[in-house]
């Protein structure tokens, strides 16, 4: 017995309710694979499955970016309400910084909402595309001289140094070491 496709007596299909005439495969003296529904509905559900699909996919882009974000900036730092923060006469300012060589330094007292105002332009220019490392003065200089004791100083001050943004927090609120304030100079 050879395979050959082959057409069926006409049945209603079972979306639209109009006659069609269903195909199959015919193979070793039976129908296998038999078409269900007719062609207009059969693309009718293959559009549908491919807006569904997209849908998924842009939630799934969607979750993956909040999860990377959630990596960056700190849990009590999520939901800041920008109208209670003590500098909020300067954070339109500092939200509309744009990514450029020179930076942003923030100074202030303690408590007067500097890291916040960050984390809320860290958010704007995540979203925007840019990669962001974020790292506490200790973590900087803790990291810094872990990578001087291996060697790896050079390698460890690249990779900061490829990263579009990288948030210091509090620097100077600490001494660092000589390996620590080369790697600043350095990055």
């Amino acid at each position: 017995d050879d395979c050959s496709l082959v057409t069926l007596p006409p049945e209603a299909c079972p979306d639209c309710n109009e006659q069609f005439c269903p195909t199959a495969l015919r193979f070793l003296g039976r129908n296998n694979m038999q078409s269900t529904r007719c062609e207009k509905c059969v693309d009718v559900r293959i559009a549908e499955e491919e807006i569904a699909s997209k849908a998924a996919a842009k939630v799934a882009a969607a979750e993956l970016r909040l999860a990377k974000w959630r990596r960056i900036c700190p849990v009590e730092y999520e939901d800041t309400d920008p109208d209670r923060l003590p500098c909020k006469a300067k954070l339109p300012t500092i939200i509309a910084w744009n990514y450029n060589p020179r930076g942003l330094i923030l100074a202030g007292d303690s408590g007067s909402g500097k890291t916040r105002a960050v984390y809320l332009l860290l958010r704007r220019i995540f979203e925007e595309g840019f990669q962001i490392k974020v790292l506490s003065a200790a973590t900087f200089r803790s990291q810094a001289s872990a990578a001087a004791k291996d060697c790896a100083i050079e390698e460890w001050v690249d990779n900061l140094s490829l990263v579009d943004v990288l948030f210091l927090d509090d620097l100077g609120q600490m001494r660092m070491t000589e390996a620590s304030e080369e790697a600043l100079l350095a990055v």
